[in-house]
């Protein structure tokens, strides 16, 4: 395939921040293309500011180092056309489980997880939540915030077999709705307290797209996850 695009959706409730239990919808439209299935990415910038609204710089604070990124989002929903095919609760808690599962801490130093925030050991998580500092010749130090770029463990982004693109004429607008974690829930360590929060700026969601073929007929197969509560039955 050839002429490939790269989209860049900003939300339809765009905002300057974003902080615990904002919802944040995107909808992607590309008329006359295919998306490029497990290609999406929510992709933004970030900073934790403690009890007194001063960015965290020594502080220990740090995400998970085995979600990053992931931990932001409480809940993931995916519409297609209008249907539902994803709505994930306890997003994070799934990413742990399968990153515990199929990686080990030397594989955080992969660039497909260092872009997500993903760390070997705590002090490196820690690190991450810190200004980014800019080598230059100034009397203040230029600091910036962290940028982070994510891959959604969602439907659209498990898909196998011979066809992984997603016809527009067929699909229709694709929404994703993701519901910010709360505070407590992303952050932690040994001098975390109440009013340690965090902030999303530069929210996309970002994803590449082809020609339409015209085939709207083969096909395409993804892997779905639904979480379970576990029940205790007494006797």
């Amino acid at each position: 395939m050839s002429r490939i695009t790269y989209h860049s959706i900003i939300p339809e409730n765009n905002r300057a921040t974003y902080g615990e239990f904002d919802v944040v919808d995107f909808r992607a439209q590309f008329p006359n293309r295919m998306m490029n299935l497990n290609s999406l990415r929510l992709t933004g910038s970030f900073q934790v500011k403690d009890q007194n609204n001063a960015q965290v710089t020594t502080q220990h604070c740090q995400l998970d180092s085995l979600v990053g990124s992931h931990s932001y989002w409480q809940q993931i929903q995916v519409f297609v056309g209008g249907v539902s095919v994803d709505n994930i609760l306890e997003y994070p808690r799934m990413v742990k489980m399968l990153t515990s599962a199929s990686e080990n801490p030397a594989d955080m130093f992969n660039a497909h997880n260092l872009c997500e925030l993903k760390a070997p050991c705590d002090i490196v998580a820690e690190e991450m939540l810190r200004q980014e500092g800019i080598p230059v010749q100034q009397a203040v130090p230029v600091k910036k915030n962290l940028d982070f770029s994510c891959r959604p463990m969602i439907s659209l982004n498990q898909v196998y077999g011979d066809r992984r693109t997603l016809s527009y004429e067929k699909g229709g607008d694709v929404r994703v709705v993701v519901t910010l974690a709360r505070n407590n829930a992303v952050l932690f360590g040994l001098d975390v307290v109440e009013g340690f929060k965090y902030e999303l700026t530069d929210l996309r969601l970002e994803f590449t797209s082809y020609p339409d073929d015209g085939d709207t007929t083969t096909p395409i197969m993804f892997k779905r996850r639904q979480g379970l509560n576990k029940v205790s039955l007494q006797m």
